[in-house]
């Protein structure tokens, strides 16, 4: 429009320095935080955050760098804004939860932190922040003495799970896995030498169905493994059963 025959309307693009598209400038942000980089995560999520005050998904990294720097009084504000939005992401009420959660670990406040790492939790946000909510709530409900009894019939079927998948009978497993589910964790099983679970937490979902974090120790075809993970247990007619596995998390 070298005439300049129609008003310009946006000067976003007229900015100097010139600034980053969001999606570029967060996944740089968001780089720097995951390489435990706090100080430049800050000062990269600022920048947008300075830009786009309402932008939440760069208020969770601005945050979780503030922190890890153990700015706690300055991470504390950022989450509980997140936590007050109109509308927040399932998102950026867990990790503004887990924020919360391990701020009030850091101040002793045990029993605040179970609640905050349990709402984080029921958030349903992404994979990461449902992995380190439960995390910290078991670390949280230890600390509080508050950790829930843990479902001895739910231990005693988790229990043998792990012989079945080494004795790698097809039928065997398939009498403890819910008919037509987990039809890749199955196929993916076969080929261990050696499974060890051990059950962390369970809670009763309602009155069929218990959700149990567990951690798990392998080694298939030769490579060692340990991890984390969420199984979903069924009451079936036939007693215990594996439904679902939510989470899984071993290397």
């Amino acid at each position: 429009d070298p005439e300049k025959y129609y008003p310009q309307m946006d000067f976003s693009n007229d900015a100097i320095p010139r600034i980053k598209e969001l999606p570029e400038a967060l996944s740089a942000a968001s780089l720097q935080l995951g390489a435990q980089d706090f100080v430049k995560a800050e000062t990269l999520a600022r920048e947008i955050t300075n830009n786009t005050p309402t932008f939440q998904e760069a208020q969770i990294v601005l945050g979780r760098a503030l922190l890890g720097e153990n700015k706690l009084d300055e991470a504390e504000k950022v989450f509980r804004s997140l936590l007050d939005q109109p509308l927040p992401l399932p998102t950026a009420l867990a990790w503004a939860n887990i924020g919360l959660g391990e701020i009030s670990l850091k101040k002793g406040q045990s029993a605040e932190a179970v609640k905050r790492f349990n709402d984080a939790v029921h958030a349903n946000g992404d994979y990461a922040s449902s992995l380190t909510a439960r995390a910290g709530r078991i670390r949280a409900e230890a600390a509080a003495n508050l950790a829930p009894p843990i479902d001895e019939s739910a231990r005693a079927f988790i229990a043998q799970v792990g012989p079945a998948i080494v004795a790698g009978r097809k039928a065997d497993l398939e009498t403890k896995i819910v008919s037509g589910e987990l039809v890749r964790f199955l196929n993916a099983s076969f080929g261990t030498t050696a499974w060890d679970t051990r059950v962390l937490r369970t809670e009763q979902m309602n009155a069929d169905m218990i959700e149990a974090d567990v951690s798990i120790r392998a080694n298939k075809l030769g490579k060692e493994g340990s991890g984390t993970a969420v199984f979903v247990l069924s009451r079936t007619p036939a007693g215990l059963k594996l439904s679902a596995i939510e989470l899984f998390e071993v290397q």
